[in-house]
């Protein structure tokens, strides 16, 4: 698959076919839990990594669906917007 003018893949998804694709990765981590040993963390890796995969669509997914942006890439900026204020806030109630 080709990017074409600096487009990346998926930019033009919309917020419930993230959310879909978020679900897929979801129900992949729930298959690969069991493949992991005990005392043996790397073993665990796959599933972790589809986990957090998925989390970070259905995060995509959630500020497309709140902001209206109307694009996946638009979507991490405000995913940036909103790690700012998050910090902001913690260090607001740090100095309280």
């Amino acid at each position: 698959m080709a990017i074409e003018d600096g487009k990346y893949p998926g930019e033009l998804a919309s917020p419930q076919q993230i959310h879909e694709l978020a679900e897929e990765y979801r129900k992949a981590a729930h298959q690969l839990l069991p493949l992991g040993r005990a005392g043996k963390p790397l073993t665990r890796a796959p599933f972790r990594l589809s986990a957090i995969h998925a989390i970070e669509l259905y995060l995509t997914a959630l500020l497309l669906h709140r902001t209206h942006t109307g694009t996946a890439a638009e979507s991490v900026g405000a995913r940036e917007n909103l790690q700012l204020y998050d910090c902001r806030a913690w260090e607001v109630q740090a100095a309280c």
